[in-house]
């Protein structure tokens, strides 16, 4: 969840609905403790605490560089029950995470390495929407935009694994030159469906009519497959059935 949608009573709909959540905590927040599952201090006395009044009194202290309490969220006299969890950073600084996911999926130190992974996650998203065009398709049939969004996956795919090759080539010293031409890469490829669009327009092709193409190419590369399949499984079963 992002930064800007950490709302007390949007945690507590979220739960209502039966769906999970991980974001840093806020300094805002500031929960009641239910019940301490790692930390050192006095586990008995935190409980019903505000989380900050524990941590100023040395009630709850850090257990390895970890701290991991159930806690109880409340606004407008509704309440429910979720995660606090903190980790220390490479720096020695103190992580905060609230989250609803049980410790039978992940623990503290994997809550934390989920929250980093979300960044990789948001940074798929945008390199699909600004870097390929996503949200720019130029089709409106069902089949054709599915063409273009799968076109468009694997051409982000494909630059990709190219920036990975050119990062184990040049290494650290080249990140410059790679993040260029991966930039350049990304544009290309941007750009290919409106040259294509404007070519095919110039030769008086319409938008239905360039659709109509991209659906006819996609089925016959599916029919293509789906032989290759059929002729694949009759050699199968023809060295099954000789070698009876």
């Amino acid at each position: 969840m992002d930064l800007g949608y950490t709302d007390t009573g949007r945690f507590l709909d979220a739960i209502e609905a039966g769906a999970h959540f991980l974001v840093r905590l806020k300094a805002q927040h500031d929960p009641k403790v239910l019940r301490v599952h790692v930390g050192k201090g006095e586990r008995v006395r935190a409980r019903g605490m505000r989380l900050t009044d524990a941590l100023l009194q040395g009630v709850l202290r850090e257990d390895g560089g970890v701290i991991d309490v159930d806690v109880q969220l409340e606004k407008q006299g509704r309440t429910a029950s979720a995660r606090v969890v903190a980790v220390q950073g490479p720096e020695g600084e103190r992580r905060w995470y609230l989250t609803t996911v049980g410790r039978d999926v992940l623990t503290a130190l994997e809550v934390a390495e989920a929250y980093r992974l979300r960044w990789r996650v948001e940074l798929l998203f945008k390199a699909l929407k600004s870097g390929v065009g996503l949200t720019a398709l130029r089709a409106t049939r069902l089949g054709a935009v599915l063409s273009l969004v799968y076109a468009k996956v694997m051409a982000l795919a494909l630059s990709r694994l190219r920036e990975f090759s050119m990062q184990h080539k040049v290494g650290e010293s080249g990140q410059q030159q790679v993040t260029g031409r991966l930039a350049r890469v990304l544009a290309l490829t941007r750009c290919a469906p409106l040259l294509l669009s404007h070519a095919m327009m110039s030769r008086g092709v319409t938008l239905e009519q360039l659709e109509e193409r991209i659906l006819l190419i996609a089925e016959v590369t599916a029919r293509s497959r789906q032989q290759r399949r059929e002729r694949e499984r009759r050699r199968r079963e023809a060295s099954l059935g000789s070698g009876r």
